[in-house]
């Protein structure tokens, strides 16, 4: 682990950049990461995407599904995009003190997936469709 100092305050932070213990979170943290993340002023839209960020950390003790992040917030995911460009996972999660989020946020393209060639056999289309959602979603639980 690293450690980073910024306006009088010490931060232990891990490989990711992510804060080690979100009881070390303050607002010089988040003044530290606004820098790194590229965004020049915080707003409130973006205090308010921070809070709710915590609150359900606080609550759950992992960082809220993307749906649940935007239907709370009332914000679109294309604006928490504009609002922390490297996303909600990465950006936002860092800069609210929750430990990196072991999901992913966006999952990859379906067409970048490889179903095995005997995963399906000799089964029609549609039954090969089902068993490539199903392997889909068997990789994205994996993840």
């Amino acid at each position: 682990m690293a450690i980073v100092e910024h306006m009088g305050k010490t931060f232990e932070i891990d490989e990711d950049g992510f804060i080690d213990a979100f009881e070390s979170w303050n607002p010089a943290w988040v003044d530290y990461v606004k820098g790194s993340e590229g965004i020049q002023e915080l707003t409130e839209e973006h205090w308010k995407v921070i809070h709710v960020l915590q609150d359900y950390y606080q609550k759950h003790g992992i960082a809220p599904m993307v749906r649940i992040l935007t239907k709370v917030t009332g914000y679109k995911l294309k604006y928490i995009y504009e609002l922390f460009p490297s996303g909600p996972g990465k950006g936002a999660c860092k800069m609210a003190g929750l430990p990196k989020p072991t999901g992913c946020v966006c999952p990859p393209a379906a067409s970048s997936l490889q179903i095995p060639p005997d995963a399906a056999g000799g089964l029609g289309p549609r039954i090969k469709k089902r068993v490539f959602k199903m392997n889909y979603r068997v990789i994205l639980s994996l993840a």
